[in-house]
């Protein structure tokens, strides 16, 4: 008998033994609020010194100090009233050290802090608003935000109205009014006060509602929004930069004779460059946020150079050493001869036998690229020697690049699906250190059929005339091709031939500095980002010649 009362209490415990639930649809559904058991929204002359607000389950809260923003700010250093739970209910308690503004309505953005207790689902949109007066402000602002690069609009954007108007108040305190943008990037500042206020627009990443810097993108309306019974706002665009740091110098080497490699924390655009020895010819190559500086030193002793704000010493080098040692080639002529070498720039590594001529694909419709591995100072077409099927050709018209000074284009009326052989004999071409190549260097060009290819005759239309543009043409996100103009009419007309069967996307920049670049902005400057224009074009066709409008 006591062992039948043992097994049969053993079973009433395992039948007793909280398990888990298993299977069934998760919980997507947020908390929603009771509004009979909960103090009333939208109420007037509210004199209570705490608001409940009950939930239809249990309900948890999280990140409250980042999440809940009380418009306009409350007075004391606490910019929250207290916050506790209790069950299904958040209570909400103004201290006696943060006392309410006679006459004013006040908005509790509670953001995503209120969440149900077992899957977390924010309650969505929930606002609080009250009024110490007689009637709740109505009165409404909206707006649109958007990438000032990629005119994307900009979702969860922080927009915020000040009633103080200076600056520096995006740095110092919080906003009277703010509001986020939506999936479109659209925005509505609700329940506003009459008054003109400045609008500031932050991607808040820390998140405080207050701008941390350069760290974050930010974008502002140029003039006061004025927001009256007769007059409700609707702002077309925030456009939302990331401001550029400070340009400096990160780091900088200068082992080598005549070429000194310089990084900074922003594209080194428009650098004043400067050496304290007036011997000295400076070189500048830009790639990135990087430099290279190529420099002639005719005095023998060392020097500075000043990048900016920034002193870059550079110690003195055997000139005759290094010329001794360098060879002036093609870089494809270097890699071919130096595989496996770590520094292309100083010296080769000997080969048993010559390696084979690089072989290169060429566009029929474009220049021929020849790069060097030290900047050019000179050529000699007496030299260069252009055959295509052992026959020779005329000599090729040579330009250096505009953007590299290691760079020679050779401009040939190309024979398409012909092989051609380019040869420098040594001589041919001279570096800025007067070193040549003294050996001849010899070049294979497969000239592709000019049925590959297409042409665009693009037109610009509604330019402001006199004004600087600059005309960017993108293969996802590489730049193949920038023009720089300044308009002349209303309308200009520019040619691209030789463009490969795929989908482009043209990028025009109203060039206000007159850099060559696009420029985001300086919000304490108040100098907004420059205009960015862009369109993808559909794919274009080979052995087609398209005409499209911008």
């Amino acid at each position: 008998m006591r062992a039948i009362l043992l097994a049969f209490s053993i079973t009433l415990l395992a039948c007793a033994r909280p398990v888990t639930p298993t299977g069934g649809p998760k919980d997507t559904e947020p908390p929603l609020l009771d509004t009979l058991l909960s103090t009333p929204n939208f109420t007037t002359n509210f004199r209570q010194d705490r608001i409940e607000l009950t939930f239809n389950e249990w309900i948890t809260t999280s990140d409250v100090a980042k999440q809940v923003v009380v418009s306009p700010p409350l007075p004391g250093k606490k910019n929250l009233p207290d916050i506790t739970l209790k069950g299904k209910t958040v209570i909400i308690r103004f201290e006696k050290d943060q006392p309410l503004r006679p006459n004013t309505t006040y908005t509790i953005n509670m953001g995503s802090a209120v969440r149900d207790l077992h899957e977390s689902n924010p309650a969505p949109n929930l606002r609080f608003v009250f009024s110490t007066g007689d009637f709740i402000d109505s009165l409404s602002a909206s707006g649109a935000v958007v990438d000032a690069f990629t005119g994307i609009p900009v979702e969860s954007a922080t927009v915020m109205l000040y009633e103080n108007t200076a600056d520096s108040a995006v740095l110092k305190e919080k906003p009277y009014y703010f509001a986020r943008s939506d999936k479109s990037g659209q925005f509505t500042l609700q329940n506003l006060k009459a008054g003109a206020y400045s609008m500031v627009v932050i991607d808040d990443a820390v998140p405080n509602i207050r701008w941390d810097g350069v760290q974050e993108r930010i974008g502002f309306a140029d003039s006061l929004v004025l927001v009256s019974a007769q007059n409700t706002p609707n702002i077309p665009y925030i456009r939302l930069f990331q401001p550029e740091p400070p340009l400096r110098v990160v780091n900088s080497d200068t082992s080598a004779y005549g070429r000194i490699r310089v990084n900074f924390t922003a594209p080194p655009d428009g650098i004043a460059l400067r050496a304290d020895d007036p011997s000295v010819q400076l070189i500048p190559e830009r790639t990135g946020d990087s430099l290279t500086v190529w420099f002639v030193q005719q005095a023998v002793r060392p020097w500075n150079l000043f990048a900016g704000a920034d002193t870059i010493p550079i110690p003195l080098r055997d000139k005759a050493a290094f010329v001794s040692k360098h060879r002036f080639t093609l870089e494809s002529a270097l890699s071919s001869a130096k595989k496996g070498s770590s520094n292309k720039f100083d010296k080769a590594t000997p080969q048993v036998a010559p390696p084979p001529n690089p072989s290169i694909s060429q566009n029929p419709l474009r220049a021929a690229e020849l790069v060097f591995n030290a900047p050019v100072e000179r050529w000699d077409t007496a030299l260069w020697h252009l055959q295509v099927d052992s026959l020779p050709q005329n000599k090729p018209a040579l330009r250096l690049d505009s953007i590299s000074p290691r760079k020679l284009l050779a401009d040939v009326r190309w024979k398409p699906e012909k092989k051609y052989r380019l040869s420098l004999l040594p001589g041919a071409v001279t570096d800025v250190w007067g070193v040549s190549n003294t050996d001849t260097l010899a070049l294979d060009l497969n000239v592709a059929s000019e049925k590959r290819f297409s042409t665009l005759n693009l037109t610009l239309k509604n330019l402001k005339p006199g004004y600087s543009y600059v005309l960017e043409f993108v293969d996802s996100k590489t730049v193949l091709e920038k023009r720089l103009f300044t308009a002349k009419t209303d309308t200009e007309k520019i040619l691209f031939p030789g463009l490969e069967s795929k989908p482009y996307t043209l990028r025009l920049i109203d060039d206000l500095n007159r850099n060559g670049r696009w420029d985001p902005g300086n919000y304490l400057e108040r100098r907004q980002a420059e205009t960015l224009r862009s369109k993808t074009l559909e794919p274009l066709r080979a052995n087609w010649e398209v005409e499209e409008d911008f």
